[in-house]
């Protein structure tokens, strides 16, 4: 064979022989991931399994031929170094993804250090990261953990949980065995192509205008230490769309003449809300403090309280959907309503979420088209 490189090949490493005055090692990559070749003529598998580089020869030096034989001699190859990696000098510690717990383990330890993280996500990952231990197979090989065992898997859990938390676990185990095929220890991913389950949308019941303000002076009326600040935490919330995290930061010089900066996002992208008449007051009498405005951390009790002697159910978070339900009823641009909720896709998730409202919009649009 000469020594001359066909297309799409290229040299990816070159090994010096001894001073002996052995030829040297020159091995070509290919257009085909896995696939080199030695000096020009035969064709190896080659795959980096924990750090370390693994070759097999395919037995020729014809490129179709090698292709076909890459896939069975590359499983072979990754079945191997599993079984060298768990039971190898190497012992758990070469062996740490061999095992849904090792990778598990890894994630969290990243996740948890991660800086652009917000403590409530954090702590999200904790609950995540307790469901996936209870209901993992977590310490059974990478052989014997397919594609049968990680379905089965998910079959449980969608039937365990809401569809929601349920979505946001494959989403981790899927990193977790993505780790497996960047390690070698997988050739694919047999969650790659597994459905999420679909999140059903429900029609929120909400509090009218005149509810939210009979909630709110409710409230205010039992004259306890902390009513007539939980009271203005409830009109900020409805009035401004903040989510309740955001509320806990807000500090007095956040508070401009007519808009509110709204800082400790989700995102970490602060966004400005105008201030509307029915809180001006309130606002008004919070930016005559220093530094934070509230001293308390949640409205919950006082919320609880106000909508069990009115009939409601009223949640902090549900502040922030009556925000959004009645600027769009009032007919605000969807992409406005977005920014000042702070969402990032101009309005997607708002349609999806306020689904009804838009349509309710819509069927009244419809009454005014003439056709002719």
């Amino acid at each position: 064979m000469s020594g001359r490189k066909t297309d799409g090949e290229k040299v990816v490493k070159k090994v010096a022989g001894k001073k002996s005055g052995k030829r040297k090692v020159e091995w070509a990559g290919t257009q085909t991931a896995n696939l080199v070749r030695r000096n020009g003529g035969v064709y190896y598998a080659q795959v980096k399994i924990q750090g370390k580089t693994y070759r097999r020869s395919l037995g020729s030096a014809v490129l179709g031929v090698a292709r076909v034989k890459l896939p069975l001699v590359l499983n072979d190859i990754r079945a191997s170094a599993e079984g060298a990696l768990a039971f190898g000098p190497g012992g758990a510690g070469g062996a740490s993804k061999a095992t849904l717990r090792g990778c598990l383990a890894e994630w969290f330890a990243v996740e948890s250090v991660r800086p652009d993280l917000l403590e409530s996500s954090k702590s999200f990952n904790v609950r995540r990261f307790d469901s996936l231990v209870e209901t993992l197979p977590m310490d059974v090989a990478v052989g014997q953990c397919g594609a049968v065992v990680l379905r089965a898997w998910w079959c449980a859990v969608g039937g365990r949980f809401n569809a929601q938390y349920a979505n946001n676990l494959l989403s981790v185990v899927r990193v977790l065995v993505d780790m497996q095929v960047a390690a070698g220890l997988r050739a694919s991913n047999p969650l790659a192509d597994v459905k999420r389950m679909r999140v059903k949308q429900s029609v929120r019941d909400l509090p009218s205008g005149e509810e939210m303000a009979a909630l709110i002076e409710d409230i205010r009326s039992q004259r306890k230490r902390c009513s007539e600040e939980s009271a203005d935490m409830v009109a900020v919330m409805a009035y401004t769309g903040m989510r309740p995290g955001e509320m806990v930061r807000m500090r007095a010089e956040d508070i401009y003449a007519d808009s509110v900066r709204v800082r400790g996002t989700k995102t970490y992208a602060e966004r400005v809300v105008p201030i509307m008449d029915e809180v001006r007051e309130v606002l008004d009498r919070r930016r005559e403090m220093v530094g934070s405005v509230w001293s308390i951390k949640s409205p919950t009790r006082a919320m609880t309280g106000a909508s069990e002697r009115l009939g409601l159910h009223v949640t902090p978070y549900t502040c922030r959907h009556f925000f959004a339900t009645r600027c769009l009823e009032c007919d605000t641009a969807v992409p406005i309503v977005a920014r000042w909720l702070g969402h990032k896709d101009g309005g997607v998730t708002l349609l999806k979420t306020y689904s009804h409202v838009t349509d309710k919009a819509g069927m009244e649009a419809a009454k005014s088209v003439r056709f002719a």
